[in-house]
């Protein structure tokens, strides 16, 4: 299984600036009450829109079924981004729970990973070992999202969990090895395929850090 969730998820692990409101006293315990107030209505709304919710966690397979491959991506995105939109309409006028709330964020990380990746595969889909090994990377940082429950929780109990990391770790070597002995590699390739490495290398270190822990 190559991914675990809804429609589809970088933000992939790429550095994003968030600020928190100050929240004084007074304005907690509003927030605390009408949270509340609005809990039954909220479990009365998650019943009533739970065909949709349910489109979260099942689309376990979808990575598996489209093979990243262009078409079959695109043929799904804009039914897969108009029920993003609907959970997120759905999510804005009720409380879901927390991990509800995990799960689909990390939908919308992979979704948006998705659509990226396939636009980006356009670009290289000459028949060049560069172009090949610039590929290879983007479904490498596709991949990385199948290490992952549909919480975006590091999935280290899987039983294959270190063998794939390991593996990946010196697949990664071995392209980039490969690349470097190329010869006259157009620099829009040489760009792409450094900046996809760079990603790579941050995914696989970070899960070999979160395993060890």
């Amino acid at each position: 299984m190559i991914v675990a969730t809804l429609l589809i998820s970088t933000m992939m692990f790429s550095k994003v600036a968030m600020s928190f409101p100050i929240i004084s006293i007074s304005e907690s315990n509003i927030h605390t009450r009408t949270f509340l107030n609005n809990s039954q209505e909220s479990v009365n709304r998650e019943l009533q829109l739970s065909p949709i919710a349910e489109k979260i966690p099942s689309a376990d397979s979808f990575v598996t079924s489209t093979g990243l491959d262009c078409q079959k991506f695109e043929a799904q995105t804009e039914t897969l981004e108009q029920t993003l939109i609907r959970i997120d309409d759905w999510m804005n006028q009720t409380y879901p729970s927390r991990r509800r709330a995990h799960q689909f964020i990390f939908a919308k990380r992979l979704f948006h990973a998705m659509l990226k990746a396939s636009e980006t595969l356009k670009g290289f889909e000459r028949n060049t070992s560069g172009d090949f090994l610039v590929s290879k990377l983007i479904h490498l940082n596709i991949w990385c999202f199948s290490l992952y429950d549909s919480f975006g929780v590091l999935n280290t109990e899987r039983k294959s969990f270190a063998f794939d990391l390991a593996r990946s770790q010196r697949t990664l070597k071995y392209w980039e090895t490969l690349f470097q002995d190329l010869y006259n590699v157009p620099s829009r390739v040489i760009g792409k395929f450094e900046s996809e490495l760079r990603l790579a290398k941050t995914h696989l270190y970070l899960m070999d850090r979160q395993s060890q822990r």
